[in-house]
């Protein structure tokens, strides 16, 4: 309410498309005068899905900057007025753990720079406590309901980045209760069967 300017929120995409800016509107602010928006269908891996918005907002006293912006998600080019800048960036989960990168491998193939495999050696640290895990591509790491995988690694000017997936599994206990009321209901039936031979 004490800020000097309204914002309205025009349209939003979870994932976006960035188009050519067809429109020669004068409202058109910062990277709205180049591109426009236009939802895209949501991928089920949420990391590659891309955000934006597009907003109009008023600044009291004065026209010739108030219009529509455009704000992407983690884009080094935030909207700043005055005090107040904008960023769209993905929530933040806090883990009940910390990780610590202790080293990261990446093994090429024979005479290539193509990676056979890569992995990271990590520590993790919680209550004082500290012991070592290790995360290869398919084999991932479990501790508290959390399932860290090794998605990936980047490569930089002087040094090598691993690239950790961390999933959430609420339900990773269903199966495990599925399978045993099946085997539950098959020791219970074959009881029953060889009751009934018996008699007979």
């Amino acid at each position: 309410e004490n800020l000097p300017f309204k914002v309205r929120l025009l349209d939003k995409c979870e994932n976006c498309l960035i188009e050519v800016q067809d429109s020669d509107s004068e409202r058109l602010q910062g990277l709205a005068q180049n591109m426009k928006l236009t939802a895209d269908q949501s991928r089920i891996n949420i990391e590659e899905n891309f955000s934006g918005l597009t907003l109009d907002i008023e600044i009291d006293g004065n026209e010739e900057d108030s219009g529509q912006y455009i704000l992407l998600e983690d884009f080094p080019e935030n909207l700043k007025f005055g005090d107040v800048e904008f960023m769209l960036t993905r929530e933040e989960t806090e883990l009940p753990f910390e990780i610590q990168l202790k080293d990261f491998e990446k093994i090429d193939y024979p005479g290539t720079s193509k990676a056979e495999d890569y992995h990271s050696s990590l520590i993790i640290h919680e209550n004082g406590l500290s012991w070592p895990a290790f995360i290869e591509m398919n084999k991932p790491y479990r501790y508290k309901g959390y399932t860290l995988y090794q998605s990936s690694f980047e490569i930089l000017k002087d040094r090598e980045v691993s690239v950790l997936s961390i999933v959430s599994n609420k339900g990773r206990l269903i199966p495990y209760i599925a399978i045993f009321i099946i085997f539950l209901g098959l020791g219970i039936h074959s009881v029953i069967r060889i009751r009934k031979m018996q008699k007979s």
